[in-house]
């Protein structure tokens, strides 16, 4: 957390200075040194978490585990409220062709996985051959791959992670080990994949409870105003962090018909929220492509930030903004593309004097130079 305290500035981390935080010493590195120039008003620029214009996100993932019949209504309910759902289906499903299919088009089919990383080489290859199986099925019946785990307890540590990895998975939704309200791109060693980038795997993490434990008593007997006020306080405390927001279901939780009130109207005041509503596959794609943007600040004058951006990532990114901090400069900024491109839009926020700068489409490889002038 940071905060202007009168001429004054005040970094608070949240932990030790020294603490392993974040599984790699790099990120905590850099969040240090950011947080470092920040409250010593050094320029500063980052690429923002979502894309343009949003400012948060919120993802609905459906544990499709037990009760087929409560999946199809709440893919139907989704579906109506325009809602997309992630549904993470027990391998024991899988051959429910009529499910599936119907769940396909309320969203996207993800695994739900008990075994990531357990017992030896033998049973590495033994899981993946099962995997490779669960997921030949839903491309049976829906010609899609699914590319997202849901593993067993909702906890994945790297060497499980690096098994999804190796097996082609994308991303997987964990809970346990979350240390923060954004996804994170955790970087594996793997053989290369025609499925995932090379080098990482987008852990998207559940900073809040699951339905089955908003009380400790469990789901029976819940007030729905009361569900509906505590799952919509989660949401806005994530969202006020400017995270992504992991509303997760179970069929035997909320899917249950007696919730049916509570869940549409929390389903509805999503819809008709200002957050970037996507489903796992959008969310960690966007994760991955945003996580190679390279950027380069420098500068030529007293008031003047030149902003190199190169995309690394091996699709095209759209819709990426820039958060410029400019420090000790003063004045108002106008922005425009180098050499002699268009004026790029531009967002400035008064109090914290950040401005946000919308970036062109950027192809593989390509790159863009920004340049912020202050004039006084």
């Amino acid at each position: 957390m940071r905060k202007q305290v009168e001429e004054g500035r005040l970094v608070w981390m949240g932990f030790h200075e020294n603490s392993y935080v974040t599984g790699e010493a790099d990120r905590a590195s850099a969040l240090l040194l950011n947080a470092l120039a920040w409250a010593a008003r050094r320029p500063l620029v980052a690429v923002d978490p979502w894309p343009a214009p949003f400012t948060r996100s919120t993802m609905v993932a459906v544990d499709v585990s037990e009760f087929p019949d409560r999946a199809r209504r709440l893919a139907l309910e989704l579906a109506q409220a325009r809602v997309p759902g992630t549904f993470f289906i027990d391998p024991g499903l899988s051959g429910d062709g009529d499910l599936v299919r119907e769940l396909r088009a309320a969203g996207e089919l993800a695994i739900r996985w008990h075994h990531a990383n357990e017992g030896g080489r033998a049973r590495h290859a033994l899981d993946r051959v099962r995997m490779d199986w669960v997921r030949l099925a839903l491309w049976s019946r829906t010609f899609i791959w699914a590319r997202g785990v849901r593993p067993f307890g909702d906890t994945l540590d790297q060497p499980g992670s690096e098994f999804l990895a190796e097996a082609g998975v994308r991303y997987f939704l964990a809970a346990g080990g979350v240390d923060s309200v954004l996804p994170t791109a955790r970087r594996v060693r793997r053989t290369p994949s025609r499925f995932v980038e090379e080098g990482s795997i987008i852990g998207l993490g559940r900073s809040s409870d699951d339905d089955l434990h908003l009380s400790p008593l469990g789901l029976e007997g819940l007030d729905a105003d009361w569900i509906v006020r505590r799952l919509t306080d989660d949401s806005e405390s994530v969202g006020r962090l400017g995270g992504l927001y992991v509303l997760s279901l179970h069929t035997q939780g909320l899917g249950g018909p007696e919730y049916l009130p509570a869940l549409r109207a929390i389903l509805g005041r999503i819809a008709a929220s200002n957050a970037w509503v996507a489903r796992g596959g959008e969310i960690a794609g966007w994760w991955s492509s945003r996580s190679r943007l390279r950027l380069s600040l420098g500068s030529s004058s007293p008031s003047v930030l030149r902003i190199d951006v190169e995309n690394g990532a091996a699709r095209p990114l759209e819709n990426a903004s820039l958060a410029v901090y400019p420090g000790l400069m003063k004045g108002t900024p106008q922005a425009r593309l180098l050499p002699e491109g268009p004026r790029p839009r531009m967002i400035v926020e008064p109090e914290s004097g950040r401005v946000r700068l919308d970036l062109p489409r950027l192809e593989p490889g390509g790159r863009v130079a920004v340049e912020v002038t202050f004039a006084r």
